[in-house]
């Protein structure tokens, strides 16, 4: 959850060019995010979704995955942006009748804390303002 969604969209980089490397490359390319991702990248241990190091991934992707396309990776493919767009969203997603998501944060070794502390606090509540906190 961001308030500046073109400065936090890099860090989607890695999962991005995950998403390419193992064969789904397509379903970017339809929101117009070509990519080819060697199957094996050097520098990140020990894959792109695991990085043990999330910012030298990053950096490293930056070679197949340019900002403006980790920005339109992350208006397509995402939930990401405040509390109030991502709850727009998933209102939208219900009406179209999907029932389930996945919430996934960036980084591989550290507790989503911060993810789940602000579904709860920020965005559970913009989805059901008639029930108290």
């Amino acid at each position: 959850m961001t308030d500046d969604v073109e400065a936090e969209a890099r860090l989607l980089k890695p999962i991005c060019a995950s998403i390419a490397q193992n064969g789904g490359a397509p379903f970017p390319a339809l929101a117009g995010i070509e990519l080819d991702v060697p199957a094996r990248v050097e520098g990140v241990y020990p894959d792109l979704v695991h990085a043990e190091d999330w910012g030298a991934a990053v950096e490293i992707c930056s070679a197949w995955v340019s900002d403006e396309m980790a920005l339109r990776f992350a208006q397509e493919f995402c939930l990401f942006g405040t509390a109030k767009e991502i709850a727009e969203r998933l209102t939208a997603l219900h009406a179209d009748g999907v029932t389930d998501v996945f919430l996934q944060h960036v980084g591989s070794y550290d507790p989503p804390t911060e993810l789940i502390e602000s579904v709860g606090s920020a965005v559970l509540p913009a989805l059901r303002p008639d029930v108290s906190r």
